[in-house]
């Protein structure tokens, strides 16, 4: 039996400490799974969207939750206030009411390392103003408008840098 190095043994602890967290998560959940890793396609303004979700839960009230898995820490700067601007769970929001007809009555990002979730509730309104916001991204991509946004962490790891002359490679 081969011995498991420092490394390999922190990794395997914290993979561990992981699945306990969502096993206790699980536990506890009242809601059944309809569908885990849905691979989901819609169209917009002629162009395809295509992801996957994590996982769509119905609610014994028949509300639908769109719940994303995190392994790592909670970013500082997501927040239940700026979640409501996440490219990712609005796409996820309207993926879901594309397919089940509905918006989901929950959208949260669960972060198994810190045990928390932060929970976005959709709305017609967010939704259709997030939905003007991607037509304007998709819009920008389609004419070739890319804005740099230079950073210390975007720039350094970015593939373009030799041919930028706005990145903070340091």
């Amino acid at each position: 039996m081969k011995l498991l190095g420092w490394r390999e043994a922190e990794d395997r602890r914290k993979a561990e400490g992981l699945l306990d967290t969502f096993l206790s998560w699980q536990a506890k959940n009242p809601n059944t799974i309809l569908a885990a890793e849905l691979r989901f396609r819609f169209r917009l303004d002629g162009r395809t969207v295509t992801g996957f979700i994590d996982r769509i839960e119905q609610q014994p009230d028949g509300g639908l939750v769109v719940i994303d898995f995190k392994t790592g820490a909670k970013p500082s700067n997501i927040t239940k206030a700026g979640i409501r601007d996440d490219i990712q769970m609005n796409i996820y929001c309207m993926a879901v009411q594309e397919r089940y007809g509905k918006l989901p009555a929950r959208a949260s990002l669960y972060y198994l390392n810190d045990d928390k979730a932060i929970d976005y509730i959709p709305d017609n309104e967010s939704i259709a103003a997030f939905k003007e916001r991607l037509q304007g991204m998709i819009a920008a991509v389609c004419a070739e408008e890319f804005v740099a946004r230079p950073s210390y962490m975007g720039c350094r790891n970015c593939d373009y840098g030799d041919l930028c002359e706005m990145g903070e490679r340091g």
